[in-house]
């Protein structure tokens, strides 16, 4: 279920204030052509059948469109906003804009300040990313076209510079910075950097794939991050998972999600769970977390770009903006990670097949043997039972195999990380039981494939159902989700 808001303005910036209130910001620009530029505050209500989300609340401001926003719950936005091509040659550009929600005041929208951090005279120049903590005391922010290309790290406060960081490679693509706001973490073309902002340590990988182009970049945890990669010498996009420990930087997953899409727009998690991306074709993708496996993809989301994709804090909603004035609500459905759902509705479809061929056809006994034996073999108890037995043992995830070994071999950590992989691989299959491969290396994980397959033949029709899981298995792994998958 979706419900849609029609804007006077393209959508640059969005986020959620709670789970029932959003920021939206944008505009005409500089030259308006009649197309204002506003900050506007929505509200979601209406029943759980009927929802609705209209505008509550606006305030029009000059100069040009924003490029990007973040909110926090207490209602605190700093959006980044360039003034006018003329002040900015004369030196004059607070572009960095602090807006607030006042509780005191029926809830309207109020500027509270602005800062030049930039001091450029460019006009070409504009912020945008940027990415706060979780309170929003410390925000992170990129601009286009500068250089060398630069973090700056805010305080969400008072909006003083707390520290810059150069890139001493290529254009920053986006930044993200940890909920707590100690650690901050950007990404060039080919390259992921992690600095702690206590400590001064740094993390570079520098080893990636011609064909990879790093696209996103979001902190899952304090320690974590996912990152969103476009394939550039195929068609194909492919999520990692990062992890940052004591000197240490390791890759704990790597899967290419589809072949059907070339460039990422967009990128957001729900608590560690739930996985959203956008793309070039205006489409979105969900992807569960734990194995990077492809949930559901929404297509045509969107007339033109979409500009901005949000989880609400509860997760019930997916926010999507464009450019063509328009803002999508999506109600995610719980369900929506149980990865049995689509087995289950195969069987459906397969079993109304065999019963109106059977009718039709009086389709033998023996037909109706073997397919009722799969079913058995799939949900009877004992199968269960030895599905959740390899599970036991195993940490869900997919993995690809060759952006693995190939990428990810020669991963640095500045001054701190080597391992040497060692390999073995062993294979098993019989007529009656699934296939597995396993592949192991040495500080890495192993992929278990599960694979069953029934063909019912009978003339001209055929009903084929195919399932094929990919795991993976920490070497060292104790103990694991013990749910069926």
């Amino acid at each position: 279920m979706s419900f849609l808001l029609q804007t006077e303005f393209p959508v640059y910036g969005a986020g959620f204030q709670d789970d029932y209130h959003i920021i939206l910001a944008g505009g005409g620009g500089e030259g308006n052509n009649g197309v204002p530029n506003k900050i506007s505050r929505a509200k979601i209500a209406g029943s759980s059948s009927q929802p609705t989300v209209s505008i509550i609340d606006e305030l029009e401001y000059k100069g040009d469109s924003s490029t990007g926003l973040v909110v926090n719950e207490e209602g605190v936005i700093i959006v980044g906003i360039n003034e006018t091509s003329e002040n900015i040659k004369s030196g004059l550009n607070k572009h960095l804009r602090k807006f607030e929600v006042n509780n005191e005041k029926d809830q309207k929208l109020e500027f509270v300040g602005s800062v030049d951090i930039e001091k450029s005279a460019d006009t070409n120049i504009y912020q945008k990313s940027i990415s706060s903590s979780t309170d929003g005391s410390v925000i992170a922010t990129v601009s286009t076209r500068e250089e060398p290309s630069i973090v700056r790290v805010i305080n969400g406060e008072t909006l003083e510079l707390i520290q810059s960081i150069e890139s001493e490679s290529k254009e920053i693509k986006d930044v993200s910075i940890n909920p707590s706001g100690n650690k901050v973490s950007y990404i060039t073309e080919r390259e992921i950097h992690v600095i702690d902002l206590k400590t001064g340590e740094k993390f570079l990988y520098n080893k990636s794939p011609k064909n990879y182009s790093f696209a996103k970049v979001k902190f899952i945890n304090e320690d974590e991050i996912f990152v969103a990669v476009n394939l550039t010498m195929i068609k194909g996009v492919l999520l990692l998972q990062v992890a940052i420990g004591e000197n240490t930087i390791i890759f704990r997953k790597a899967k290419v999600i589809s072949n059907k899409y070339s460039k990422i727009t967009g990128l957001d998690i729900y608590n560690n769970e739930l996985i959203a991306i956008a793309t070039s074709d205006n489409s979105i993708l969900f992807i569960a977390t734990s194995d990077f496996y492809l949930l559901k993809t929404l297509k045509n989301v969107h007339k033109f770009a979409i500009t901005k994709i949000q989880f609400s804090p509860n997760g019930k909603y997916l926010l999507s903006t464009s450019a063509a004035a328009s803002v999508r609500i999506d109600v995610i459905s719980k369900s929506i990670t149980n990865r049995l759902t689509w087995l289950y509705n195969t069987l459906i479809v397969a079993f109304i097949a065999v019963l109106i061929y059977g009718v039709k056809s009086q389709i033998t006994e023996e037909h109706l043997e073997v397919f009722d034996d799969w079913v058995h073999y799939l949900f009877d108890e004992p199968e269960l039972e030895y599905y959740s037995a390899i599970d036991d043992s195993i940490t869900l995830s997919g993995s690809d195999i060759e952006a693995r070994d190939d990428g990810f071999e020669n991963t640095e950590v500045v001054g701190t990380y080597e391992s040497e992989a060692i390999s073995s691989t062993t294979s098993t299959h019989s007529e009656s039981e699934p296939a597995y491969s396993t592949e192991i290396h040495e500080g890495t994980e192993t992929i278990i494939e599960v694979t069953s397959e029934l063909v019912i033949k009978e003339g001209d029709i055929v009903v084929e159902t195919t399932h094929s899981s990919a795991y993976t298995e920490s070497i060292d792994v104790k103990s694991a989700a013990s749910s069926l998958v």
